[in-house]
C-alpha cells in the first residue's frame, strides 16, 4: 500500500480485506508479515489524513478504524485524529452523516478501549436519535452495547433502552445470536444500579424480564461446558494455588447475566474473578486489554460488585507446567483490596459461595 501509494478508500478496503483474511489463517503463521505490512500501511494512511482529510469519505474512516480493532490493534494518535473529523462531520452535518459509520467508529473504539474526548461525546450525543431508531434490533443493541464505552454512557443507555423496552423481543432467537445476546446482556446489566439505589434509570422492562429468565438460564447453561472444556487445564493451576491459601471459591458463575470465571473469598472478602488470557489483549499494545474484558468489570462496578481482573502471565511461576506460586498470587489479592467498592469484609461464619 504504501509503495503503490494507495487512495484511503483503497487502504479502508485493503484493512478489511485483511481484517477478514486474518481470521481464517492461525495467528502464528502471518503474524510477523502482517505487523510489518500494517505498520506501513497506517503510515501511509495517516499522512493521508493529516494532508488530505477533507477528500477522505466518512466511510473510509469509520472502516480503517473497525478493521484495526478486528485486527486487535490500537494506534492511538490514528484513532485520535479519526474521531476528532468524524466527530468535526457530525457536529456539522448530523442529519447526513450515516448510522452505520457512526456504529462502526464506535464498535472500533469500544474494542480497543479508545478514550473518548469530550468533543467526541459531544457530537455523539447530538446525533439525531430518529436516525439509530431505525437500525434493526442486532444492529440497536450492537450500537448500544459500544456507547456503554462512553465516559458518560448514562443518558444514552437510558433512551437505548427506552427503545429496547418499546419493541418485541424473540429472546430464543437473539440466543441464537451470541453476540448480539451479549450485547444485550451488557445493555441489562448496565441497568442494574447499586444496591442501595431502588430506582435506576434504563432497566429492562419487566415484561421481557419475564420472558428472558429461562432462555438466560439456557443460555448459559449450554455454555457452561464449554467454558469449562475451554479453559479448564489453565485454571486447574489457579484453583490448586488458591486452595494452598485458603482462597473459598466457586467456578463459572453468573452474575447479573454475565458468566465470570470465578466467585471468591479470601481473608473476609468477597469479590468476584476473571482470568485475562492471552485472547483477552490486544496484539498492539500488548499489554491492553480489550474493550470487553473491562466493560465487565465497569458494569459490575456499577452494580456494586467488585470484579478483578488476573493478568495470568504475570503469576506463573517459570513454564506453563510450573503452576502458579501461591504465595505472589497472595500477594496480588491483598493489593487489589484499597481497589475494592466497599473493601466489604464477610462476617465470621458468613459464605460468599453460598
Amino acid at each position: 500500500l504504501a509503495a503503490a501509494k494507495a487512495t484511503a478508500g483503497e487502504a479502508a478496503a485493503a484493512a478489511a480485506s485483511a481484517s477478514r483474511a486474518y481470521k481464517k489463517v492461525p495467528r502464528s503463521e502471518v503474524e510477523g508479515a502482517l505487523h510489518k505490512l500494517l505498520n506501513l500501511a497506517v503510515a501511509h494512511y495517516s499522512r493521508s489524513l493529516e494532508r488530505a482529510r477533507d477528500r477522505i469519505d466518512d466511510q473510509a474512516l469509520s472502516n480503517v478504524l473497525f478493521a484495526l480493532s478486528d485486527l486487535e490493534r490500537y494506534y492511538a494518535p490514528l484513532f485520535r485524529d479519526s474521531g476528532f473529523e468524524l466527530a468535526k462531520r457530525i457536529r456539522k452535518e448530523p442529519r447526513t452523516f450515516n448510522v452505520l459509520h457512526l456504529r462502526q467508529w464506535l464498535l472500533a473504539a469500544a474494542n480497543v478501549r479508545h478514550p473518548f474526548s469530550d468533543l467526541e461525546e459531544q457530537a455523539i450525543s447530538m446525533y439525531p436519535k430518529s436516525l439509530w431508531r431505525a437500525q434493526d434490533t442486532q444492529q440497536l443493541l450492537s450500537f448500544g452495547a459500544a456507547l456503554l464505552a462512553l465516559p458518560r454512557p448514562e443518558r444514552s443507555h437510558e433512551l437505548i433502552m427506552d427503545e429496547v423496552n418499546r419493541r418485541p423481543l424473540d429472546f430464543e432467537a437473539l440466543s441464537l445470536t451470541p453476540g448480539s445476546f451479549k450485547d444485550l446482556l451488557f445493555l441489562r446489566c448496565c441497568g442494574f444500579g447499586r444496591r442501595h439505589q431502588s430506582r435506576w434509570p434504563g432497566r429492562l422492562s419487566a415484561t421481557h424480564e419475564k420472558a428472558l429468565g429461562p432462555v438466560l438460564s439456557e443460555f448459559w447453561e449450554t455454555r457452561r461446558a464449554a467454558e469449562e472444556s475451554a479453559k479448564s487445564q489453565y485454571l486447574a493451576p489457579l484453583d490448586q494455588a488458591m486452595r494452598a491459601i485458603a482462597v473459598r471459591f466457586q467456578r463459572n458463575v453468573v452474575c447479573h447475566g454475565l458468566m465470570l470465571d470465578y466467585l471468591c473469598e479470601f481473608e473476609g472478602r468477597a469479590f468476584y474473578l476473571k482470568v485475562a488470557m492471552q485472547s483477552d489483549y490486544l496484539v498492539v499494545p500488548s499489554h491492553q486489554l480489550k474493550g470487553s474484558l473491562h466493560l465487565q468489570q465497569r458494569l459490575l462496578r456499577n452494580a456494586g460488585d467488585d470484579l478483578l481482573i488476573l493478568p495470568w502471565a504475570h503469576h506463573r511461576s517459570g513454564s506453563a507446567e510450573a503452576g502458579v506460586d501461591a504465595t505472589i498470587l497472595a500477594d496480588w489479592f491483598r493489593k487489589q483490596w484499597p481497589r475494592l467498592l466497599s473493601s466489604r469484609i464477610l462476617p465470621r461464619g458468613e459464605s460468599s459461595a453460598a
